[in-house]
């Protein structure tokens, strides 16, 4: 053949080689839409034009600036392995960061002896010969692209002159796969976001309420998770391990004021640190919650993060719908309420009132108020509705899980309900108080037990009844919180002189109180028994219980005195000479001396 033939045919032949190279490059970029895939296409095909055995891209980071190995690199997945690789360009060390910031090529066939290379990294990957070659977009650096390990001996200088023809081209494959990995990031965010959306609103529409949104949650991020009211007292919890009043105490101590998602620390009272993830639940301009989950030793990621903010706002519909709720409900118990307790209800209508708001038997009823002891042991209604909503579902349970099967309803600044027969006595249990305040504060995980007071009203059967037992009932829960020397269930029957003292001067309340403390002796006198036994104690409260003089008063034997004294006692249960006893008889007496009052005591002690 002729030698210009040839030469012909070697130029053709080495022309062809870049051109196959391009050809590979261009299959391997059509082939797939995975980033890590199209990285490892473009790098099986150059390094089948080369000959090597194994490439890999380092991409310039400016956020730390660095060149970074991407994953896959040098015939390596894993990525802890891979990225292992990273090194500094402002260092200006290492092969690497002199070819990126020299853009110039570089070539060795002895990487275990060249200085040059970070002999770590050789080592790592088993480099024996290596190219590098800077890739540049426009006047824009991007990364550099490495090629290791030729089959049949060293890279020559044709090898780094074919590697630079391609570099540009590897510079469009490394921004493509890094569009094609954001690109993807925002898919997986996106559907992850209508993931979490979809099934939060699902729960939402179900009615299920923030404690089954909560498990949604954390089975959809596979972190713990808890939702505090704007008060900072726990709502629910899916998967929270600890949850006990000093953790929750450290918790909202750490709680930031913004509503963004903030990372915080807490150490409880055990010294135990925990790492969490915070965000606001906001209603308008204020915060109407809190939402933590659990970092578990792993950050949370971009579409963590969606799934978060995406959560934060069905948790603000969910407390929204709750607090509507309770508000639309208190309203509706009030209403009712009202008309049940008017003096002028017709019989008739008792009943279906009492169905309308959940409470059974057939009387008669006692008014039960509960409030707490101090202003801060109860919620503060209006001001955060969903902790209203809490401490009514926690009394309910509580008291139902103690055979109170009456409703627990919402009532200004506490809450209110009504006993039927032998429940109503049920409450003179002291233990009884105790358990219920250790359930509420085991319920809602407070950071202190609450200290709650409760009056009970006199049983009633009647509608005109049942708003003097409500009086009683407000009545007694006053004097528990301020007057009854310790006891903090309080019956009305034993306010004594404090029944007077609470009533505002109401006529009905003198005389109720003079049935309540004399009811059993004009009983006795109607029934002609046992003689003028009214007169004979008002004779013997005003002779300071001398038997002579009040014999002489009322122009009998002593003994007759004598005989009636012991019959009062019998009929009054206790000696009415004594202590408070004996305060309240020279006051039921002073009262009587009222005409307008002692005119409305009739019949059986009522009024």
């Amino acid at each position: 053949m002729p030698r210009r033939a040839r030469q012909s045919g070697s130029s053709f032949i080495a022309a062809e080689r870049p051109l196959r190279a391009v050809v590979a490059i261009g299959s391997a970029l059509a082939t797939t839409g995975d980033h890590e895939q199209l990285l490892a296409n473009v790098i099986e095909a150059v390094c089948r034009t080369l000959g090597a055995a194994a490439g890999g891209f380092m991409r310039y980071e400016p956020a730390t600036d660095e060149l970074v190995l991407q994953n896959p690199a040098f015939g390596v997945h894993a990525e802890g392995v891979v990225g292992e690789y990273r090194v500094r360009v402002a260092a200006g060390g290492g092969n690497a960061a002199r070819v990126f910031l020299s853009r110039e090529p570089y070539l060795t066939n002895d990487a275990a002896r060249n200085p040059r290379m970070i002999q770590r990294f050789i080592r790592l990957f088993g480099a024996r010969n290596t190219i590098t070659v800077p890739l540049v977009l426009g006047e824009r650096p991007v990364g550099v692209f490495h090629c290791i390990n030729k089959h049949d001996g060293d890279f020559d200088a044709e090898d780094q002159a074919l590697l630079t023809v391609l570099a540009p081209l590897l510079a469009s494959c490394l921004q493509s796969a890094q569009n094609f990995k954001a690109i993807e990031l925002e898919r997986r965010k996106l559907e992850r976001t209508m993931l979490v959306h979809t099934e939060l609103t699902r729960s939402v529409m179900r009615g299920e309420g923030i404690g089954p949104l909560c498990v949604t949650l954390q089975r959809l991020l596979g972190r713990p998770v808890l939702v505090l009211d704007a008060l900072r007292r726990p709502l629910a919890s899916a998967a929270w391990d600890g949850l006990k009043p000093t953790s929750v105490a450290a918790i909202g101590a750490a709680l930031p004021d913004g509503i963004g998602l903030r990372r915080i620390s807490v150490t409880d009272g055990r010294r135990q640190r925990r790492d969490l993830y915070c965000i606001g639940i906001r209603l308008d301009d204020e915060i109407a919650g809190y939402m933590l989950v659990g970092e578990q030793g792993t950050a949370l990621d971009s579409i963590d993060v969606k799934a978060l903010e995406q959560a934060a706002l069905v948790f603000a519909v969910e407390i929204l719908k709750e607090r509507s709720a309770f508000e639309a409900e208190r309203r509706r118990t009030g209403d009712l309420l009202a008309e049940l307790m008017g003096e002028n209800t017709p019989s008739s209508q008792v009943r279906a009132l009492l169905d309308a708001l959940g409470i059974p038997g057939a009387g008669p009823w006692r008014v039960v108020r509960i409030g707490g002891l101090r202003d801060a042991d109860m919620p503060q209604s209006g001001e955060h509705g969903e902790a209203d909503v809490q401490w009514r579902r926690a009394l309910t349970e509580i008291l139902h899980a103690r055979g109170f099967d009456a409703p627990v309803l919402p009532w200004t600044h506490g809450f209110i309900t009504l006993l039927d027969g032998e429940d109503g006595e049920r409450l003179r249990d002291s233990a009884l108080l105790r358990q219920i305040e250790r359930g509420l504060a085991h319920a809602l995980r407070d950071t202190s037990r609450p200290q709650l007071a409760v009056g009970v009203g006199r049983p009633e059967a009647s509608a005109g009844g049942l708003a003097a037992s409500l009086r009683g009932a407000e009545h007694a829960l006053r004097a528990a919180r301020d007057v009854a020397n310790g006891a903090r269930i309080v019956f009305v029957e034993d306010l004594g002189v404090y029944r007077v003292l609470l009533g505002g001067n109401r006529a009905e309340e003198h005389a109720e109180f003079v049935a309540q403390v004399l009811g059993p002796l004009f009983a006795a006198d109607r029934s002609r028994r046992d003689g003028r036994l009214v007169d004979t104690l008002r004779a013997l409260v005003a002779h300071d219980f001398g038997l002579a003089a009040t014999a002489r008063a009322l122009g009998v034997h002593v003994n007759t005195v004598k005989y009636r004294a012991q019959r009062i006692g019998e009929l009054l249960q206790s000696d009415p000479a004594r202590g408070t006893r004996r305060l309240e008889f020279e006051l039921a007496f002073k009262i009587m001396d009222l005409r307008h009052v002692a005119s409305e005591v009739t019949v059986g002690g009522r009024t």
